[in-house]
């Protein structure tokens, strides 16, 4: 199984994450600053669950048969 960790789009994805709670917290507007910050957590995150759902599939073997 591919490791998500190592996707570039992921490490980008994750950076845009950290940079957003730090440029955030001199929002005084609570609620939006939430929004913002749980809005780029989920990036990273549904990238990390549709690597965890990615099953490769198996090689087709021309020898096998169901009859």
């Amino acid at each position: 199984m591919m490791n998500f960790e190592k996707l570039e789009v992921w490490k980008r994805s994750a950076r845009l994450s950290a940079d957003i709670y730090i440029h955030t917290k001199q929002i005084t507007d609570f609620g939006f600053r939430d929004q913002l910050t749980r809005s780029g957590l989920s990036v990273p995150s549904i990238i990390a669950e549709g690597m965890s759902r990615y099953i490769p599939k198996p090689p087709q073997d021309a020898s096998f048969s169901w009859n």
